[in-house]
């Protein structure tokens, strides 16, 4: 008696994704003393669970091939941390591999809130050899329980106040300590306007989005050794630092270039009759671009790898809620002696059309020439 091995293997891949618990590193603050890093660990890592599919299918082969039984236990094991205190020397944390900033300076309360606790939990945290490093796995859940704040996000075609607001600039910071260490980005999307926050040099395009479950920003550790992540703030600018051990690789990213201007066009008004008198509350609005620029990877050979990113940011007109006209005082014709009748003449205010696209989708804007692909602001 034979059984598909393939069939088996993807029926058991399939139940390991309902059973594993991906182990959780522990975190670790860094130093330079001496011109020696120092690793401490200030947070202690969570054991995994996860379906040992080579033995299971071995249990499968010798229970029900051989002894004829037909149920069969999955084998399942604890996956413990690999970054302890006793191997820190082993990790290969030794140097800075790049780093990427950005200026978050005028930013809201909420948004300010928000950045600062992104940039704690990805603080101290350990990536491995081989690893893609998924930024909202890293933040998740991006809820009020959880602490984070609610701040203006994109949604479709409108700013909506949502938890999390602010966590692109997360996001962007660690695109460009991707690129600055020279490592593997595999998905990054940009945003759907072209927001200061994100400006490279005062030129949009160096920006990265996300968004719980998606879109994500990820990048791969394709070093032999550990990536450590080190995040600082300092005043109104964020930086985020990668240490580990160089290859002799350099990586570096252009001045984007901007294109294709598109004007944000006329304000464009809302009148809100539950609103009082006078009343008037905008959103800021935004230009329309196009931006294009080159990742450059110089190999400890000489050779170099040229990826180039594309965006394409929608113009947006500025927006504004307004309460009602206020009402027409009456006018009283005047008439002679004879006249019986005075006809009372009142216009109704008109009113605007408020556009009831809430288009959900996700941006469909151009992400690279590998086709990489809700966004936070």
């Amino acid at each position: 008696m034979n059984f598909n091995t393939e069939a088996v293997d993807a029926y058991l891949d399939e139940i390991a994704g309902d059973i594993d618990v991906p182990v959780e590193e522990g975190r670790f603050s860094l130093d330079v003393i001496d011109d020696k890093v120092v690793l401490s660990q200030f947070a202690e890592g969570q054991n995994g669970l996860g379906v040992n599919v080579e033995a299971t299918m071995e249990a499968i082969h010798d229970t029900v091939l051989v002894g004829k039984d037909s149920i069969v236990e999955l084998v399942v094991e604890v996956v413990e941390p690999r970054a302890t205190p006793d191997n820190l020397d082993d990790l290969g944390i030794t140097e800075l591999l790049g780093t990427g900033e950005t200026d978050f300076s005028g930013s809201p309360a909420n948004r300010i809130g928000n950045i600062r606790k992104g940039a704690e939990m990805l603080n101290g945290l350990l990536i491995a050899p081989g690893e893609e490093f998924s930024l909202v796995q890293a933040l998740t859940p991006i809820d009020l329980a959880h602490g984070w704040l609610s701040e203006l996000v994109i949604k479709g075609d409108k700013l909506e106040k949502e938890a999390g607001g602010g966590l692109c600039q997360i996001g962007s910071t660690v695109f460009r300590a991707t690129m600055n260490s020279g490592l593997d980005v595999t998905d990054r999307r940009n945003h759907s306007w072209a927001i200061s926050y994100y400006d490279y040099k005062g030129k949009a395009g160096v920006d990265a989005t996300m968004y719980e479950p998606a879109p994500d920003y990820k990048f791969v550790n394709d070093t032999d050794n550990w990536i450590l992540i080190r995040s600082i703030i300092e005043g109104g600018i964020i930086k985020f630092e990668f240490w580990g051990t160089s290859d002799g690789r350099k990586g570096s990213f252009t001045v984007p270039v901007n294109y294709g201007f598109v004007s944000s066009g006329p304000v464009e008004e809302v009148v809100d009759e539950t609103k009082p008198v006078g009343y008037r509350k905008c959103q800021h609005g935004y230009n329309g671009v196009s931006a294009s620029f080159d990742y450059i990877i110089e190999r400890p050979d000489g050779t170099e790898e040229v990826e180039e990113f594309n965006s394409t940011y929608k113009a947006r007109a500025e927006r504004c809620i307004v309460g009602p006209d206020p009402e027409p005082e009456e006018e009283i014709a005047e008439s002679d002696e004879n006249s019986e009748v005075v006809e009372e003449v009142t216009e109704e205010a008109p009113k605007e059309e408020v556009n009831s696209n809430t288009n959900s989708n996700k941006d469909s804007n151009t992400n690279s020439n590998k086709n990489k692909n809700k966004n936070k602001d």
